[in-house]
């Protein structure tokens, strides 16, 4: 299979369990200049953003998009490492993310003095404005996880030595391109553009390798599942961009075990909000879902009926259609064990798993099963059976109570 049909085939999302959301977005504010960067460059500086566009994007421009889309204003902000769309109306702020979200707001105001922290409602530019931060706060979080200096990636047009540790082809964790976000307000917009961009007549989340410009995207629509929430967004945004960003790690050349994707996935999601959750599944099939926040409360119960799978079987995992609950469960408490108690092992793993050969080499089913055997002994000093038991006496301790706080 080849890389764009891998990832297509890993990347089609099941409705989230989310509650309604008090605003509706519309086709846009009908603003073409930010109120508030006012597009100066000291403002946008400060705010991280190099650029409202024009810019590439997909398959093409930035002008392309609005050509698929006329009806649709889209506000474009391209950051450091990110390329963004989004075409969302006002937001209402629920009771309980006003605390949060107002945190992030006052950061915010420090770049962009006219951005009012104690605001209820989210008007389309601060929306803008404030996933552009949260990307780049995510950016930060998977270098932190990966143990890894963003100068170890090579400049995009960069002569790639065989003498050198290879940590993939460009300075975005290894990818050429910049990570793409694209944020529309329905399905029929988002079938629209994944149809005419990638011939894929999809409404759901969909996440893609786009070859040509060496980068990884993802469309999003707030329709699906009712994702108009503001915590349900963002935390559907980390876990769709983490994937990229494993996915990218030391460029995309080989796909890499499902299990720990979807395991850090989960946690980086969240650590936004427990309320909400994605659950990956296959194209052309729903995934499992649960509207439960206790993940450790279930997992526990598992645990202790003897039904929560080992790593052994994790690892043979060939495709998000095959997770049941119990699985989601696994890798999440698996990655909370090893970022708790682990955190330079599982940077060793992730460093070892991803990069370990070019672009040109390609490594099957069994080649990777074996990989990742040496991998994880070598840098866990574990066998699987071991893990498992630390891990599970982990997941019965104070500790694991701690992490999910």
């Amino acid at each position: 299979m080849t890389l764009l049909a891998t990832l297509a085939a890993l990347a089609s999302l099941a409705p989230l369990a989310t509650p309604p959301g008090a605003a509706t977005p519309t086709a846009g504010p009908g603003e073409d200049r930010c109120p508030y960067c006012r597009e100066d460059p000291a403002l946008m500086a400060a705010s991280g953003v190099v650029s409202h566009g024009p810019f590439e994007f997909g398959t093409g421009t930035t002008a392309d998009v609005e050509r698929i889309l006329p009806t649709y204003s889209i506000l474009w902000t391209e950051t450091e490492h990110f390329q963004i769309g989004t075409a969302m109306g006002e937001c209402k702020l629920a009771g309980d993310e006003r605390k949060p979200v107002r945190a992030e707001l006052e950061r915010l105001q420090l770049a962009l003095p006219d951005v009012e922290p104690r605001a209820r409602v989210l008007d389309p530019w601060v929306r803008a404005h404030l996933t552009a931060q949260r990307v780049e706060d995510l950016w930060d979080r998977f270098l932190e996880v990966v143990r890894v200096e963003e100068s170890a990636f090579p400049a995009a047009d960069a002569r790639i030595l065989v003498s050198q540790k290879y940590m993939g082809q460009g300075p975005y964790g290894g990818q050429k391109g910049k990570y793409e976000l694209l944020i529309l307000p329905s399905r029929s917009a988002s079938r629209l553009y994944l149809t005419e961009q990638y011939g894929l007549p999809i409404e759901r989340t969909q996440r893609w390798n786009v070859v040509a410009r060496d980068t990884l995207t993802v469309t999003i629509n707030t329709e699906e599942a009712d994702l108009r929430r503001d915590r349900a967004l963002h935390g559907h945004v980390v876990f769709n961009l983490t994937h990229l960003l494993l996915d990218g790690y030391k460029h995309y050349n080989y796909d890499t075990p499902l299990w720990y994707h979807e395991g850090l996935a989960h946690v980086l999601e969240r650590e936004v909000s427990p309320e909400f959750n994605t659950f990956d599944g296959s194209e052309g099939a729903l995934a499992v879902t649960s509207r439960k926040s206790d993940w450790l409360a279930e997992t526990r119960k598992l645990a202790r009926a003897g039904d929560l799978p080992r790593l052994a079987q994790l690892t043979r995992l060939r495709e998000y259609g095959a997770f049941e609950l119990e699985h989601h469960y696994a890798t999440w408490s698996m990655l909370q064990f090893l970022l708790r108690r682990h955190p330079e092992e599982l940077a060793c793993f992730l460093d070892r798993m991803h990069g370990a050969v070019g672009p040109e080499a390609e490594l099957t089913f069994d080649d990777m099963q074996d990989h990742h055997r040496e991998s994880f002994q070598e840098c866990l000093g574990a066998s699987y059976a071991a893990f498992d038991a630390a891990w599970l006496e982990w997941l019965d301790s104070d500790d694991a109570e701690l992490a999910q706080e």
